[in-house]
């Protein structure tokens, strides 16, 4: 019996091979760097909600809507005056309280536990009954972010409401010989989310504790 041997076609099954192994690590690399690409466009627009929303949580909410509101509550008795006293303050943001001026009030001057209002007003997620929205833009060619900041817990203090600075030349040592009480400062917890206006999607939401 005469073994055959026949190789013909052997060079151009190799030369598929090697083509199949290139295209097939070309392909991942190609891969790796489209989702290179991608997650870096992916941290910039997280980058920029974010940064939005740490000016919100850290700046114009606690240091600056809520003082406005924690004065106006103390000096009036009606809810819906002390609102309506705050909003012309920030029209440049497109200031809004959509929720009611009472619910507003209760959550800024009354302890959690003694908030008579529904469960989505007390809920973490500041999108579902926010109790403050507005707007903050950047350059005049790009869209600005949506924010939404909702108080989810209060521990009232003895901090002074009034707003009232003190007059020169006097001091609080200077009331008297007795022992002062100490200082408990209200704390609020809020939660603000900031997203794109164009793209809900592109967001970041922050969670912050501040001393009043």
């Amino acid at each position: 019996m005469q073994c055959l041997r026949n190789e013909n076609g052997v060079a151009l099954v190799t030369a598929l091979l090697l083509t199949l192994i290139a295209l097939a690590i070309t392909m991942t690399l190609l891969y790796f760097v489209t989702m290179g690409a991608k997650m870096s466009g992916a941290h910039k627009q997280y980058k920029s909600s974010l940064d939005a929303g740490y000016g919100a949580a850290t700046e114009v909410v606690p240091k600056d809507v809520l003082n406005q509101l924690v004065i106006n509550f103390s000096n009036y008795s009606s809810a819906a005056t002390a609102t309506g006293n705050v909003t012309p303050l920030f029209a440049s943001i497109g200031l809004q309280f959509p929720v009611t001026s009472d619910i507003l009030k209760q959550k800024i001057m009354l302890p959690r536990a003694d908030w008579t209002m529904s469960d989505s007003n007390k809920s973490a997620d500041p999108k579902v009954r926010p109790d403050v929205t507005f707007k903050l833009t950047g350059f005049s060619a790009q869209p600005g972010f949506n924010i939404y900041a909702k108080i989810i817990d209060t521990i009232p203090g003895n901090s002074d409401t009034s707003g009232v600075e003190l007059d020169a030349g006097l001091a609080v040592t200077g009331v008297g010989a007795g022992v002062a009480m100490q200082h408990l400062p209200s704390m609020y917890t809020i939660e603000v989310q900031a997203e794109r206006e164009t793209n809900p999607r592109e967001k970041a939401q922050l969670s912050v504790r501040y001393a009043y």
